[in-house]
């Protein structure tokens, strides 16, 4: 049976994560189940996970990291993020099952963004398809040479006019930037468009990784100008959710990150890892 994740039973998360990921701290784990528990009451979004028990015993446990999108029509559609996932070896046989659970709720978007290499094959089993085969990575200063992108500006959020964003889009950065996240507008002739990156580290280098971005189409063809404000925030290197027949310049395909995988229907050309482990795991 899945047991909703809540305050009375944090020692048996915290012992289960402990042991599906022995390389890190009890703080990480802390700080990434406060950020989520804190998402999840400000949109009243349910438990952040839940817990496999199997004759009184907890043997594994996901974290399904929920938020909301409203579409141009004004309707809102879910997307759960499934993330952090384990089972005692013994037990591991239920996978499968634990995972149809987590994901029986009709008309909401579920994805995967950070699998196993077992786990790869285990989601086209169940109905998750790939949404990007890796990661354009981009070399900021050889990025920032490229000037055919020259009308494009970036505009960070503290400069961003209050009304200049539709509010969906607004909350969204906001919300981010909240999370340590850098949060711009892409402009580019009359339209804004928001952008969000989340701060990493590649081979103990700064980098950042797009996280949000509605037109993959208008963040590639602003590489330049992009690479130019990333410089000016520390930032040496980025990486674009991609597949393999992409292109950007100053870019070439990696397979540094996993493949992402989706269930639900989503836009191949809209980047959105907004509120997921990129965000409220403290990587």
């Amino acid at each position: 049976m899945l047991v909703p994740i809540d305050e009375t039973n944090l020692e048996s998360v915290h012992a289960l994560l402990a042991r599906g990921f022995p390389s890190q701290q009890p703080s990480f784990w802390l700080e990434g189940l406060r950020r989520q528990a804190d998402h999840h009451a400000r949109i009243q979004g349910g438990p952040v996970g839940q817990i496999l028990r199997v004759r009184d015993q907890d043997v594994g446990i996901i974290l399904t990291m929920r938020s909301r999108r409203i579409e141009p029509d004004g309707t809102t559609r879910d997307v759960v993020n499934l993330s952090s996932w384990y089972i005692d070896e013994a037990h591991r046989w239920l996978a499968p099952r634990m995972l149809k659970a987590v994901m029986s709720e009709a008309g909401t978007v579920y994805t995967d963004l950070t699998p196993s290499p077992s786990v790869v094959h285990l989601n086209g089993r169940l109905g998750l398809t790939v949404w990007t085969d890796g990661v354009l990575l981009a070399a900021l200063p050889l990025a920032a040479l490229h000037y055919g992108s020259a009308a494009a500006q970036v505009v960070p959020l503290d400069q961003l006019a209050r009304d200049a964003l539709p509010e969906a889009a607004r909350t969204v950065l906001e919300d981010h930037a909240r999370f340590g996240c850098i949060c711009v507008a892409l402009s580019r002739g009359d339209r804004l468009w928001p952008v969000v990156f989340a701060r990493t580290r590649h081979k103990g280098l700064p980098g950042a990784r797009v996280v949000y971005a509605p037109s993959k189409i208008e963040l590639k063809a602003s590489i330049g100008a992009v690479a130019r404000f990333l410089l000016g925030q520390g930032v040496i290197s980025l990486e674009i959710p991609a597949r393999r027949d992409e292109g950007v310049p100053g870019a070439w395909f990696s397979r540094l990150r996993p493949p992402t995988f989706t269930k639900g229907g989503v836009d191949a050309e809209t980047i959105d890892h907004a509120y997921s482990e990129f965000v409220l795991l403290p990587f």
